[in-house]
């Protein structure tokens, strides 16, 4: 009967190991879980920050290209995609001049070009190959 008995006590220390056990992976799950929780609220707070700052310039962007045909009350009830539709807007519909269509392409060529992904050239001068990737 003793050895039942000693049967049943390990069996009980085995299940409060394991309870122990699991207590502490629970713990450490939440922990990770409040920690997880704290970075996407940070993320997102400085996500809204960058938004609004973005906005804000964008706000007085438009304000200033419209020559206050748009005031910055009205600016501020729209929203970030209206806004990017206003400024897309007064951009197609600002008057070209000479000047502005060269200083627009002028800086076109000052942009740099992107890279050829072709093979190349062989050079029978040199005898090595030029330009590609």
């Amino acid at each position: 009967m003793s050895e039942a008995v000693d049967a049943k006590d390990k069996e009980l220390e085995t299940l409060r190991r394991e309870n122990a056990m699991l207590k502490n992976e629970r713990d450490q799950l939440k922990e990770q879980v409040r920690e997880a929780t704290d970075a996407f609220k940070d993320f997102t707070a400085k996500e809204h920050v960058r938004e609004e700052v973005e906005r804000k310039e964008l706000i007085d962007q438009v304000a200033k290209d419209s020559d206050g045909k748009l005031p910055v009350d009205a600016l501020d009830k729209m929203s970030l995609s209206e806004l990017y539709v206003a400024k897309m807007t007064l951009d197609k519909t600002r008057a070209k001049s000479f000047a502005s269509v060269i200083a627009a392409h002028d800086a076109e060529l000052k942009k740099p070009k992107p890279v050829s992904l072709t093979v190349g050239q062989w050079d029978p001068v040199k005898k090595e190959w030029t330009g590609g990737m």
